[in-house]
């Protein structure tokens, strides 16, 4: 039952009025959601001449929530297409729709400037359910999706969320802070562990990490495997979002 609640969720997101909708309303209302957002609360309060740029840079972070996202990535991509690429504009756009609360941007933990400027933040969006209405199905998603679910519940919490690169250039999804304890944790996401190279490479991230920066709490959120690994607790959605729910 928390399972098919779960599956309901990536697929509908949460606002309610989408709610035991069908597809095409669902997505229908969702997309006016999106556009009502950025007429309403980016266009006009900022009041944007590029409208067209402003529009492609909340597509490319839509097609690529959950994963890096920076303005030269974007700048580069109107470029090509010959569309006016001020960087600067675009890191405006960003924190736009970032106050929107449209997306939420993760940055890398790092003391280091320069390591900083060479990996840029990280995007989720506010709701499973705009993605899936904004982007066509593609199964290969669904290990975002599950990211981004985690880190709207990790948000839930009095959390500092940052992602984590160790030495070897291995990434960790999630280096969670409490704020109110100090204590941390080491979150891996993946989908399913059932490929041997998935496998050693989650835990090969999760290893370095852990060593590195001397965190004993790690865990590695699938969609419904279950048990104890040498390194992480193999810990399914459903059942993180229980334990998490604060």
């Amino acid at each position: 039952m928390l399972r098919n609640a779960v599956s309901r969720y990536l697929e509908e997101g949460g606002f309610p009025d989408v709610q035991g909708e069908n597809l095409r309303i669902r997505n229908k209302l969702l997309q006016e959601y999106v556009n009502a957002v950025v007429l309403r609360d980016v266009i006009e309060r900022h009041e944007i001449s590029n409208v067209q740029a402003l529009r492609y840079t909340l597509d490319y972070v839509i097609h690529n929530y959950a994963r890096k996202v920076s303005s030269r990535a974007i700048s580069g991509a109107l470029k090509a297409m010959g569309k006016p690429d001020n960087r600067e504009y675009i890191s405006d756009y960003l924190r736009y729709f970032v106050d929107a609360y449209l997306i939420y941007p993760v940055s890398i933990r790092t003391d280091s400037v320069a390591v900083r400027r060479t990996n840029p933040d990280k995007y989720y969006m506010v709701d499973t359910g705009l993605v899936r209405a904004m982007t066509p199905k593609n199964d290969a998603e669904k290990g975002w999706l599950l990211e981004n679910l985690v880190f709207m519940q990790l948000r839930r919490g009095n959390n500092k969320i940052e992602y984590y690169v160790n030495k070897k250039g291995g990434e960790v999804d999630f280096l969670v802070t409490d704020l109110d304890t100090k204590a941390r944790r080491l979150i891996q996401v993946a989908w399913n562990m059932e490929k041997e190279e998935t496998k050693n490479r989650e835990l090969v991230a999760i290893r370095l990490a852990k060593d590195e920066i001397k965190v004993k709490d790690c865990s590695i959120v699938t969609w419904d495997t279950d048990g104890v690994l040498e390194d992480g607790v193999k810990i399914p959605v459903w059942k993180f979002c229980l334990d998490n729910n604060a």
